[in-house]
């Protein structure tokens, strides 16, 4: 009796046999179920609709999914991407912004970087500089470092703070370019003036969202 005749359903249960394998090596292979201790894949992992795929842990350079995935313990990626338009479930560098800067070591008008605005925190503290602007990235720029295209819409936030030591007659202001793609609070409004008074720390918040054109526009 060959292999074969062995796991086909037409041979009835009490002439089949239990088989273990040093090392299986086909072209096609359909398995019902099965459990694996360990699994390596070279090409390429394909899960057919309808269903989902449950993994415990899972180490991927390029997760690609056009249905659900759910995890159970860890999960480490380079990058991410769920094929639905829209939603951006993942940037791996996200959250890896610049965590601040600081007004004395740039120019008064100093164009930012994508990483230094997402999620950033932006410090006036340059006492010697009595008018200062952080001038926001481009909208190019912006869907570069997140990752975004077409209609997807994504909202992040920043912080910027105005030292106690700063004059109250300083002029202390976000702005955009023209024609970036950013504006604030409206379209076409570029400049945002933060209100100071020396001796007290001034802190204000702001939500920048990208709309459905490519746009973008900071709330606060």
């Amino acid at each position: 009796m060959s292999l074969n005749h062995i796991i086909k359903d037409t041979v009835p249960d009490d002439e089949k046999l239990d088989v273990k394998f040093g090392i299986v090596e086909a072209d096609d292979m359909e398995i019902a179920n099965a459990t694996f201790q360990n699994l390596t894949i070279n090409g390429q992992l394909t899960q057919n609709l309808p269903g989902t795929a449950i993994m415990t842990d899972i180490l991927a350079n390029n997760l690609v999914t056009n249905v659900s995935v759910v995890v159970g313990q860890g999960l480490q990626v380079q990058n991410v991407i769920r094929s639905v338009n829209g939603v951006v479930e993942a940037k791996a560098h996200l959250f890896k912004s610049k965590p601040y800067l600081n007004s004395n070591t740039i120019g008064p008008q100093s164009q930012l970087q994508a990483d230094e605005l997402v999620n950033g925190m932006l410090i006036f503290d340059d006492v010697g500089k009595t008018t200062f602007a952080y001038k926001t990235p481009y909208n190019g720029d912006l869907d570069t470092y997140l990752g975004l295209s077409g209609t997807q819409e994504y909202c992040f936030r920043f912080d910027m703070t105005v030292f106690a030591t700063m004059s109250t007659g300083g002029t202390y202001t976000l702005e955009s370019d023209v024609g970036s793609g950013v504006s604030i609070n409206y379209v076409g409004t570029n400049v945002k003036t933060l209100p100071h008074t020396i001796g007290a720390e001034s802190t204000f918040t702001f939500v920048c969202c990208r709309q459905s054109d490519g746009t973008y526009i900071i709330y606060g």
